[in-house]
């Protein structure tokens, strides 16, 4: 029977050799000041959702003041990068209201989060 992949696995297929080895990292910590990872947490769907938009609001706000103080060329990718952190924290937001965005296609997908086809185009 083939083994179910971690959390951090899903994770990890998805970004670089680097990220992948700082999310394990990240696992490790989180490990030390929670005590469990996120495939052992039992917390309710609504609340890992609202975490998940705490922490993209505040990656939003970090990226937001990177991009200020930046020189010209990083300027550009950082406004990049605060674009997807404002699409992820308003679908968020908008699940965490249980309220339908605007396109009803992509309610299904947002919601479907145990769903194989995440979205990855964001």
């Amino acid at each position: 029977m083939e083994e179910k992949m971690s959390i951090l696995q899903k994770a990890q297929v998805r970004v670089s050799p680097e990220a992948a080895r700082l999310l394990e990292e990240r696992v490790t910590r989180g490990l030390e000041t929670y005590g469990m990872t996120l495939d052992e947490n039992q917390a309710p769907l609504e609340e890992r959702l609202q975490h998940a938009l705490e922490e993209d609001l505040d990656l939003l706000q970090y990226l937001e003041w990177a991009r200020e103080i930046a020189s010209e060329g990083l300027e550009a990718q950082l406004d990049e990068l605060c674009v997807f952190a404002a699409e992820i924290a308003n679908a968020l937001a908008r699940i965490n209201a249980d309220e339908p965005p605007d396109d009803p296609g992509e309610w299904v997908e947002w919601r479907d989060l145990e769903g194989p086809d995440l979205p990855t185009d964001f």
